[in-house]
């Protein structure tokens, strides 16, 4: 009320900018003309007319560090919110008293100087050598720009999949109006061309980046549309840039019509590369096994070979994905045990239907003093998350025959052999496993190799029986050398040839031969680098005028520096005895006692700063470990646009949502840069049930 005085430092603190500013000690309420009596009237005797008498309003800026307190004795002083000294002030109002303890109060000081500062995430942007930014809208000397603004809408809009008309809801433009009252409402008209702005904008981007590439690797996926029965493929795009930073860029979604076939892949894929001119960039192509890629590898070879000679005669063109071929291979193992299952998905289905079944089941699990507190449910389709579901399951195989006890219509129960099976399965078989990248894949398949051998020599008939069609399997797709998956761990530093001369002879069953063959891949393929490196120096060596390397002009020359460049540049020409490839793998492999594991160590880091060593060889590596060892990537950008693709409210064309798509994944640098961490992409994920913590033992037979 105005009558009271204000107990709350910060009151009216909000308002304090926009109001006229207070110089004086003392301020006084007017008296309003038409009274109401209060609790703070006083009556005259005497008189008929009431005269109202208000406290003042302490008004002083000085009084937004104090709050009034009342001792003991009934004395009231006023307390520095900051260091809590207690001051006399007198009934006059003054604040000379105050002002002075808050000029010399360092815990205010310390407050003043943080209000000053908002504590904004900081940005690096390429163009300023790694310089951290605020924000152009938030930095202390910036303006209001209506423009930034709509392009941050835009963004979040594209990044959020927000439909356009969100822009003009009420509650949206409430909160904007809240953040900056210079806020202008706009359009979803208006919107959706600022969309389509950042779209070329991102496309120009990454057509620079593209045509800055010395190889592009590429993976594609099809995938089809469960509500407009249309098939896509989508084409990404795989390179390192001159920073030596791993991009993964979306090129392109093609409608792919039916029959699906493997012309109209390759004419697909190829229209794709024509489009972003890089025809003549692609090093390899990396898909599933389906017998229409194969066609379609075919076919692009071809193309591609009339045009320019393909590395290592084209055989490493065509990658299978290591994911894929994994995939199939844990697919067959588990379908020893698929109604097990079955049995476990849609037991924990029915658990996780009702809140009163999850209280039992925990309650059960409590009881019986089981620590876990979730369980898992699996997507189908990746065998991964189905080994998390039933290793997590495995430990409340007990609690699932009690929980059938309550609950009558459960009869999602494995028996005890099942079980075993499980257990076997999930200890000797087969374990939870990511996708590494290239230079990584090697030891994954040695560890799964080296599982099948083991379980091949089991006691157990039913592991045996398991593990002889994943071995055929295993054979079928991995019995040749995979010249990709060695030659990418041989160029990393800890690795080199030890690793490979480790794992081939589980892995093959001619060791030698194969080792061998690696070796000859990994040097043919140095050779054609050199060879486009000395072609590259010679280019540079020869002078404009056509003059020969050694008759340098002495009235070109300004300086004796210039006369020692075109030296260099000669004996660059001259190829040392050894060569880097040959340097490399005699040095020992790289050992760090600082980091710990495989995941602490950064191969790319590790040759941008070894790339003046090794001037030909780093170029190589540059496009070797670009390469995808599998197309989960592509699959991942279909998981992650499945709400946009195949709601029914979404009524657009093809072009407008592959615009749309495109425009999310060229964001992601975007984003990157500007906030610090790439959007959360909606790939599907096993679902977590979580367990009640709390316990309730009612109508719960504990005997």
């Amino acid at each position: 009320m105005d009558g009271d005085v204000s107990s709350d430092p910060m009151e009216g603190v909000e308002n304090k900018e926009q109001s006229t500013p207070i110089n004086v000690d003392v301020d006084e309420q007017p008296t309003p003309q038409n009274h109401i009596p209060s609790e703070n009237a006083e009556m005259h005797a005497g008189e008929e007319e009431i005269v109202m008498k208000r406290k003042r309003k302490k008004t002083s800026k000085a009084w937004y560090g104090f709050t009034i307190v009342t001792l003991s004795n009934g004395t009231k002083k006023a307390q520095c919110i900051h260091c809590k000294t207690k001051l006399t002030y007198g009934d006059s109002g003054t604040t000379s008293t105050l002002k002075r303890h808050l000029a010399i109060c360092k815990p205010h000081k310390d407050y003043e100087e943080k209000q000053n500062l908002l504590n904004f995430p900081l940005i690096k942007f390429d163009g300023d050598a790694g310089h951290e930014k605020l924000p152009s809208l938030i930095r202390p000397d910036a303006k209001y720009d209506g423009n930034k603004m709509r392009e941050a809408i835009a963004t979040w809009v594209l990044g959020t999949e927000q439909p356009f008309s969100v822009v003009e809801d009420d509650l949206f433009v409430h909160m904007m109006k809240t953040a900056t009252p210079l806020f202008e409402k706009t359009n979803r008209t208006s919107t959706k061309a600022d969309c389509f702005k950042i779209y070329e904008h991102e496309k120009k981007t990454l057509k620079a980046l593209t045509k800055a590439a010395s190889k592009i690797s590429l993976t594609t996926d099809c995938w089809k549309s469960s509500h407009q029965k249309i098939e896509y493929m989508v084409i990404t795009g795989h390179f390192i840039d001159h920073n030596w930073r791993l991009q993964k860029r979306v090129l392109s979604f093609v409608h792919v019509p039916p029959p699906r076939t493997g012309l109209d892949i390759a004419d697909g894929i190829y229209k794709c590369l024509k489009h972003w001119e890089i025809e003549d960039k692609i090093f390899t192509i990396s898909v599933d096994n389906a017998a229409y890629n194969d066609r379609a590898l075919r076919r692009l070879k071809e193309i591609f070979s009339r045009v320019r000679k393909l590395t290592c005669g084209g055989r490493l063109f065509h990658v299978r994905c290591c994911a894929h071929i994994l995939n199939l291979l844990v697919k067959d193992g588990l379908a020893m045990i698929d109604s097990v299952i079955r049995e476990v998905r849609e037991g924990i289905k029915y658990i996780n239907n009702s809140e009163a079944r999850l209280q039992t089941f925990s309650n059960i699990a409590h009881q019986l003093q089981i620590q876990d507190r979730k369980l898992l449910l699996d997507v189908p389709t990746r065998w991964n998350s189905t080994y998390d579901m039933l290793s997590v399951a495995l430990k409340f195989k007990d609690v699932f025959p009690r929980f059938a006890e309550y609950e009558p219509h459960f009869h999602h129960l494995p028996n005890d052999e099942e079980w075993v099976h499980v257990e076997s399965v999930c200890t000797n078989v087969i374990s939870g496993s990511d996708y590494p990248t290239s230079n990584l894949y090697l030891i994954e398949v040695f560890r799964v190799k080296e599982t099948l051998d083991k379980g091949s020599l089991s006691k157990n008939d039913f592991i045996k029986t398991m593990v002889t069609k994943m071995k055929e399997k295993f054979d079928k797709y991995w019995g040749e050398c995979h010249l990709v998956m060695a030659i990418a761990s041989v160029l990393d530093p800890r690795f080199k040839m030890k690793l490979v001369e480790f794992s081939f002879p589980t892995i093959y069953s001619n060791a030698e031969k194969n080792i061998e063959e690696v070796k000859k891949a990994l040097y043919e393929m140095y050779e054609e680098y050199l060879e486009i490196h000395d072609a590259s120096v010679r280019e540079a060596a020869t002078p404009a005028n056509g003059c020969g390397g050694n008759e340098v002009s002495k009235t070109s020359l300004g300086s004796g520096w210039e006369a020692f460049g075109e030296f260099i540049k000669n004996t660059d020409l001259e190829r040392p005895e050894k060569s880097e490839l040959d340097m490399y793998l005699e040095e020992g492999v790289y050992r760090d006692p600082r980091q710990k594991g495989m995941d602490s160590f950064k191969a790319l880091e590790w040759w941008n700063v070894h790339k003046l060593k090794y001037r030909v060889l780093s170029k190589m590596v540059m496009d070797v470990l670009a390469i995808p060892i599998s197309t989960v990537a592509s699959e991942a950008t279909f998981s992650a646009g499945t709400s946009l693709w195949n709601q029914e409210k979404i009524k657009g064309t093809f072009d407008k949502l592959k615009t749309r798509e495109l425009t999310i994944d060229y964001l992601n640098l975007l984003i990157f840069d500007h906030v610090g961490g790439f959007f959360l992409q909606k790939e599907e994920m096993p679902i977590e049930v979580l367990l009640p913590t709390g316990t309730n033992f009612a109508g719960l037979n504990l005997l």
